[in-house]
């Protein structure tokens, strides 16, 4: 079966909102919501992390002002690995085999992921 026909999309007023998609298929009407937020993208650039690739030691810094109450390292098959409360400024990766990587970082209204290369 394939979607066929029109999509609406609506908007919020606000930076935050939640985007309603409405489908209609030969099966009739499918609706998806889906939450979206312009603040994750500010958040996710006014976070560095360097060096990337990295062979050990990771230097994080939070431009955003904003309190991270939680990261998490997670392999390329979504294991969460570590998990950190609060933030740090340096996170040790040595111990991790070479591969791809990905770095969570939460807030109370805004999360960002940061794609790692271990050496």
């Amino acid at each position: 079966m394939s979607n066929w026909g029109r999509y609406d999309v609506a908007f919020g007023n606000d930076i935050d909102f939640d985007t309603t998609v409405t489908g209609w298929s030969a099966n009739g009407a499918t609706t998806y919501s889906i939450g979206l937020s312009v603040r994750d993208h500010y958040f996710a650039d006014d976070l560095k992390v360097a060096p990337n690739p990295t062979k050990g030691v990771l230097n994080l810094n939070n431009l955003s002002g904003q309190k991270i109450e939680m990261m998490k390292i997670i392999n390329a098959t979504g294991q969460v690995i570590q998990t950190y409360d609060g933030f740090y400024n340096t996170i040790d990766l040595s111990g991790l085999a070479s591969g791809i990587y990905f770095l969570q970082l939460s807030t109370a209204d805004a999360s960002a992921i940061k794609r790692i290369v271990v050496q």
